[in-house]
C-alpha cells in the first residue's frame, strides 16, 4: 500500500510539473505603480528627560545623506526650567537655558553647516542636564522618491478576470518593502503615482497616513487598466487587397506583459473604414506578432479572440482571408482546412492532449506493476 502511495504522489508531482502555472507580473513586465513625489517616511525617536543620555546608531547601508536635511531635525521641549548641552551629529551648540514649556528645534541642515558629513552611516545623539525636567525628539524623514522607490518591489496581478486587450479590466499592485530600513520602523505618508495605462478614479493615498511600517510591509494598490489596443487610430491600420486576398495589419506598442489576454473587435467600427466587409469566416487568420492563433470565434459584428499573448513592447497583427473572385473576376476555392490534430490540441490550458495521455499511460503502467508485486507475495 505504501509503495501504492509513493507512486500516486510521484504521478501527481509529473501532472503538476507539467501544468503552467501563472504567477504574478513583475515590475519589468508591467507598468506598474510606484511611490510619488509626495511619499514621506518619518522616524519619529522619543528621548525621555535625564541628567545623562547618550545614543549611538548605525544607519546600515544607508547615509545622513539619504535623508532631508531641513525635514530632519532634533526637536527640545522644557517641561520645567532646564539647562542642557547636547550634541548631534557633530554638532555642538553652547549650552541652552530652556524656560518650562519653551521648545527648540534644530534641523540637520545646520549639522551639515557645521561640518558634519553626509556620507556618515551613523546617527549620534549625546545629552546632558542639570535635571530631568525636558523631553526631546529625533526625526528622520526621507522625501527622496528615487531612492524610495529601490526600497520597494512592486508585482502585479490581474483581479478575476483576463486582461483586456482592447477594454479595460481591474489589476492589484502589491508592494513590498523588501530593503533593510536604517530604523526599525517609519511612519509612511505614501503618494501612489499611476501608470500611463491606469483607468478610472485612481486613489493616491491608499495607506492612511502615519501607517508604521518596517522591512517586509506589504500592502495592495487595486486599480482598472487599459489594454494597449483601447484606442486604436486609421493610422495604425494597413489594409492591403491583392486580387481575392485580403489583410488587414495593425500595429501597437503595449506597456504591459500580456499573457492568456482576450480581444474582442468589431469589424463594423468606422475605424476600420470598411476594412473587413469582405471577411470570409472560412479562410480568416490571424496572427500576433508571426504566431498563429488557434480557433477564433467569429460571427458578423465580431471577432472574439482568446489567450493571447502581447509583449511589453511594439506588437503587430495580422487578419488575413480568402474571398471568391476578388478582384480579378475569377474564383478561388478556399485553402482545404487541415483536420485537427488531437494530439497537440489542450483539454488542459496549456497541457497538450499527448502529455495527459502520457500520464495516464504511466499511471496505468505503475499500477499493474505495483498490484502485480502485492499479487507474488
Amino acid at each position: 500500500m505504501k509503495r501504492l502511495i509513493l507512486a500516486g504522489v510521484l504521478l501527481l508531482a509529473l501532472a503538476m510539473a507539467m501544468t503552467p502555472i501563472t504567477g504574478a507580473y513583475s515590475s519589468t513586465q508591467r507598468e506598474c505603480v510606484s511611490l510619488g513625489t509626495d511619499t514621506w517616511l518619518i522616524s519619529d525617536y522619543p528621548i525621555r528627560g535625564a541628567t545623562d543620555f547618550d545614543k549611538n546608531e548605525s544607519l546600515g547601508t544607508w547615509t545622513m545623506g539619504d535623508f532631508d536635511l531641513n525635514e530632519s531635525y532634533i526637536s527640545f521641549h522644557a517641561t520645567g526650567a532646564v539647562d542642557i548641552d547636547w550634541i548631534w551629529n557633530e554638532r555642538a551648540p553652547p549650552t541652552m537655558s530652556l524656560s518650562a514649556g519653551e521648545w527648540l528645534n534644530e534641523t540637520l541642515w545646520v549639522a551639515v553647516s557645521n561640518g558634519f558629513e553626509l556620507g556618515n552611516s551613523w546617527s549620534h545623539i549625546n545629552i546632558t542636564a542639570n535635571n530631568t525636567d525636558w523631553e526631546a525628539w529625533e526625526y528622520n524623514c526621507v522625501t527622496d522618491n528615487v531612492l524610495l522607490n529601490t526600497l520597494i518591489t512592486v508585482t502585479e496581478e490581474d483581479n478575476d478576470e483576463d486582461a483586456d486587450v482592447g477594454g479595460r479590466w481591474e489589476v492589484n499592485d502589491t508592494i513590498n518593502i523588501t530593503a533593510e530600513l536604517p530604523f526599525s520602523t517609519f511612519d509612511a505618508y505614501l503618494f501612489i503615482d499611476y501608470p500611463s495605462t491606469a483607468a478610472g478614479t485612481l486613489d493616491h493615498y491608499p495607506l492612511a497616513n502615519g501607517t508604521s511600517i518596517d522591512t517586509d510591509y506589504e500592502f495592495n494598490v487595486v486599480f482598472d487598466k487599459y489594454g494597449p489596443a483601447h484606442e486604436l487610430d486609421e493610422d495604425q491600420i494597413e489594409n492591403t487587397v491583392s486580387g481575392n486576398q485580403h489583410e488587414v495589419t495593425l500595429a501597437f506598442e503595449s506597456e504591459d506583459t500580456l499573457d492568456n489576454a482576450d480581444w474582442s473587435i468589431d469589424p463594423d467600427d468606422s475605424m476600420w473604414d470598411g476594412a473587413f466587409d469582405t471577411l470570409d469566416e472560412g479562410t480568416l487568420v490571424i496572427e500576433i506578432n508571426g504566431d498563429e492563433l488557434p480557433a477564433t470565434d467569429w460571427e458578423i459584428g465580431s471577432i472574439d479572440m482568446k489567450d493571447i499573448d502581447i509583449d511589453d513592447a511594439d506588437n503587430e497583427v495580422s487578419f488575413t482571408w480568402t474571398t471568391p473572385g476578388g478582384g480579378t473576376g475569377t474564383t478561388t476555392p478556399p485553402p482545404a482546412t487541415a483536420a485537427p490534430n488531437v494530439l497537440t490540441e489542450e483539454a488542459v490550458a496549456g497541457v497538450p492532449n499527448w502529455a495527459l495521455g502520457a500520464i495516464v499511460i504511466i499511471i496505468c503502467i505503475a499500477g499493474y506493476a505495483i498490484w502485480k508485486n502485492e499479487k507474488k507475495k
